[in-house]
């Protein structure tokens, strides 16, 4: 693995996995299970930052009682916190690189081998990231990403106020590459698959912070303009027309709905609407 990593002096080469989950062991331990077989190829830990101490998540990964794998209980800051609390964690250790992804992305085959080998030129490299029905997903996402030490140090760490929705947006499309120049690089050898298990009907919580930070994300951090405008109007009328639709507590979703596109049009971010009491 010598080979693949470029690393300044001092600097251990290996790779450092950040996976935030959140209530759901079953699919984390799938995530788990396929990292163990990356280890032959520069995995040097396998932290999980967990955003909900459930029962199940706390006895699955008792069974992983080893020192590659370690673990954090937070009081679900969101994947914003969990993956700012993350990479924390990260410039603490002497690793070169973090591994950065969602608790339903499977690694596939020598996945890590072919990020490390595209890595030894690049500092922001992503996997091929194929959705269960075989569809090649190209947006950003916390979808197993590699990112030099350099690059963390040097963009910081995600916004945790925009708790959920937009985060990765913020951090890894407008932050790294359009603020900082440092352009991702896909690396078609690299292959994960990212199950995206939803259900159908959205919690109430959802709707308010959709709205809130797609809003805020687009007044306060990219130009807002006529363009910029026309995406918020889309996206909130499909969401009303979605809630009307399809959604049950509809008063209630279209009451928070409401109060995030106010949030965001004042600039008011952070954990304000709890999941645990919006369901």
């Amino acid at each position: 693995m010598a080979g693949y990593l470029n690393n300044r002096e001092g600097e251990e080469q290996g790779v450092f996995a950040i996976v935030v989950t959140f209530n759901r062991p079953d699919i984390l331990r799938v995530c788990i299970e396929s990292l163990l077989t990356q280890i032959e190829f520069g995995l040097n830990r396998i932290h999980i930052v967990v955003n909900s101490a459930d029962d199940r998540t706390k006895v699955l990964l008792q069974t992983y009682n080893t020192a590659l794998i370690t673990h954090d209980f937070l009081d679900n800051p969101g994947p914003a916190g969990g993956f700012n609390f993350g990479l924390q964690r990260f410039l603490r250790e002497e690793q070169s690189h973090v591994w950065l992804m969602d608790d339903d992305v499977v690694v596939q085959g020598d996945c890590l081998k072919e990020l490390l080998r595209c890595a030894s030129n690049q500092e922001y490299v992503y996997p091929m990231v194929l959705a269960e029905n075989g569809k090649e997903l190209r947006e950003y996402g916390w979808w197993g990403l590699v990112l030099s030490r350099r690059v963390v140090e040097k963009v910081g760490l995600p916004i945790t106020d925009l708790f959920y929705w937009a985060e990765d947006t913020e951090y890894l499309q407008h932050r790294i590459f359009r603020v900082n120049k440092i352009t991702p690089f896909r690396c078609k050898s690299a292959i994960v698959k990212h199950l995206h298990i939803r259900s159908e009907k959205r919690p109430s919580w959802y709707y308010y912070y959709v709205l809130r930070n797609s809003i805020f994300y687009r007044k306060y951090i990219l130009k807002f303009d006529l363009h910029q405008l026309k995406r918020v109007v889309y996206l909130f009328y499909t969401s009303i027309v979605r809630i009307v639709l399809k959604e049950d507590h509809k008063s209630k979703k279209l009451h928070l709905m409401l109060l995030g596109v106010y949030h965001g049009l004042i600039g008011k971010i952070g954990k304000l609407v709890d999941p645990a009491l919006n369901r």
